[in-house]
């Protein structure tokens, strides 16, 4: 593997494709999406499940690599459904979420959580927030892997983030903002 490359350890191939694009554009830096069978337990926070899948993956692959876990949090509830994200979706659906939050503050923001390592023994983890707000009504899912975009406006678009196209999503997303950071780390250790 080349020094300005890196695995990004994913089965989900939308969030590939964003990582891809957001490294490439702010560093250079070429990533390849690696596949592995890690059994993800449902940890407490972004942080631990993040820094579990990057210490489990360099067990296996012994070369630099990077994680992610992204969850949204309705500022209602704390940090919830933050590492719950997807299964609280699969759980109540958008029918469910519209009625837990009726009459609730409907601020949110998404939470990205990188976590890198070259080594497996020093692990650094880089964070980024999206805030905005949950709409009052569902609009049209178009990804299957981001399906709170369908609901979620942020405060920089001020529409649906499924209703624009994928590089405005991005511009300013949660995980770019984990990656800005990876890479000015990255440039200030490694040039």
């Amino acid at each position: 593997m080349k020094e300005d490359e890196l695995l990004f350890i994913t089965e989900n191939k939308s969030k590939f494709r964003e990582v891809r694009q957001i490294l490439y554009e702010e560093g250079e830096i070429i990533v390849k999406k690696k596949k592995l069978e890690i059994l993800e337990p449902k940890l407490k926070s972004l942080e631990e499940t993040s820094l579990y899948k990057a210490k489990e993956a360099f067990k296996i692959l012994k070369l630099p690599l990077i994680t992610d876990d992204t969850g949204i949090i309705f500022e209602e509830f704390k940090n919830f459904p933050g590492p719950y994200s997807r299964l609280f979706y699969e759980m109540v659906g958008f029918k469910g979420i519209m009625n837990i939050l009726r009459g609730c503050n409907r601020n949110a923001y998404y939470r990205s959580v990188i976590t890198y390592t070259d080594d497996g023994k020093e692990f650094k983890q880089f964070e980024g927030c999206y805030h905005g707000k949950i709409a009052m009504e569902v609009s049209k899912m178009i990804d299957e892997y981001f399906p709170y975009d369908a609901i979620f406006i942020p405060n920089d678009i001020n529409k649906i983030r499924s209703e624009v196209s994928k590089n405005l999503q991005i511009k300013n997303s949660h995980r770019r903002k984990a990656l800005k950071k990876f890479i000015s780390f990255k440039k200030k250790y490694y040039s």
